[in-house]
């Protein structure tokens, strides 16, 4: 795919991979968000790492929807745009906190090993349900509990008839 350089109103400078078919068309200035124009090819010469696995990226990094709606990444900019906006952090293979989250990973697959031979399936999606509840809200065992009790008994109320599910009230919160 050939390299080009686009240029926006306040000449800011940038390069993209973009195919051929699409390199007249304007993009978006990664500096200042402003729309920048073609200004020149660049003459390809390798003199370190080059960006590659593009496609790799878009399989990574963008839904299907994006993709077939012509999203594409054409740069290292773009990679690294998209994972501030969705939070994403690199992790260096070789580092501490690379091993550290195995080793979490490896644990919480012992304990779902351990819960499914226990109880089975429905002990595993109940463990599921619990951690991801606790990660999500920072609860501990005692608050998550007090969940779990609350939600039980109102969807036994539902089951018995006592409770209808998604009544709505039409008053005003608080009146």
């Amino acid at each position: 795919m050939p390299m080009y350089d686009y240029r926006c109103f306040k000449g800011h400078v940038h390069d993209a991979m973009v195919p051929y078919e699409f390199r007249n068309e304007a993009r978006e200035c990664p500096e200042c968000g402003d729309v920048a124009s073609i200004v020149w090819l660049k003459v390809a010469r390798v003199v370190g790492p080059v960006f590659s696995d593009v496609e790799h990226y878009e399989g990574a990094l963008l839904t299907k929807k994006q993709r077939d709606a012509g999203m594409r990444i054409t740069s290292k900019a773009d990679v690294e745009r998209i994972e501030q906006k969705h939070g994403l952090s690199r992790v260096d293979p070789s580092s501490r906190a690379h091993r550290a989250r195995l080793e979490d990973q490896r644990d919480e697959a012992r304990d779902i090993a351990r819960v499914r031979q226990e109880g089975g399936r429905a002990a595993v999606a109940d463990h599921l349900v619990k951690t991801t509840m606790q990660e999500a809200m920072g609860w501990g065992d005692t608050r998550y509990s007090q969940w779990k009790e609350m939600k039980d008994a109102a969807e036994s109320r539902v089951k018995s008839g006592a409770a209808e599910p998604h009544v709505q009230s039409h008053e005003p919160l608080g009146g």
